[in-house]
């Protein structure tokens, strides 16, 4: 029998800048019928085999989130829900999944939003239906060894940051005013 165990699985939330790489491990266990076991630590980066002989990694949405031939995701987009990704055997029906959450980090003179004051949900991600506001955080990223101002002056003279509360029509949250 098999046994994997893939890092990616440990996640609950995969944030990276857009299009960049994070390396992942995989390790595999062969268990024979004599109950003897030989186990294979982060089998991607063994020299003496080529890993997608014998591991087949993927994504349901290739358009937010790839993986490559070595287990390692890229992002491409943020994603309101969690994203099945799996590493499944060539040659045998095993096969191991990872659901995380896909959020991008912002890249150097990127602004990003998210309704987690950590930054673990993408932009408009409401992680509680019964909360009556929709909070948002913005985070800023200036370019590389500079520093870039932000204007943060409330609109039209008012204090306080944007609210989001529900009460659409649709029942999904609705902007309310621009600036409270």
């Amino acid at each position: 029998t098999f046994v994997g165990r893939w890092s990616l699985s440990d996640q609950d939330h995969l944030r990276l800048v857009r299009n960049t790489r994070e390396p992942h491990m995989f390790d595999l266990s062969y268990t024979t019928n004599t109950g003897q076991t030989f186990t294979y630590f982060d089998l991607t980066t063994q020299t003496w085999i080529e890993p997608w002989l014998v591991i087949n990694f993927t994504s349901t949405r290739p358009d937010l989130v790839t993986i490559d031939d070595f287990g390692d995701p890229t992002i491409y987009q943020n994603f309101y829900a969690e994203v099945l990704l799996t590493a499944q055997m060539c040659c045998t029906p095993d096969s191991w999944i990872a659901t995380p959450w896909i959020n991008l980090l912002p890249g150097p003179e990127d602004i990003d939003l998210g309704t987690d004051p950590d930054n673990y949900y993408a932009a408009f991600y409401h992680p509680d239906a019964n909360e009556t506001e929709f909070v948002t955080y913005a985070w800023a990223r200036p370019k590389e060894d500079q520093y870039r101002g932000v204007d943060a002056t409330p609109h039209a003279g008012r204090s306080t940051c944007p609210t989001w509360a529900s009460g659409s029509t649709s029942g999904s949250p609705a902007l309310t005013s621009a600036w409270r």
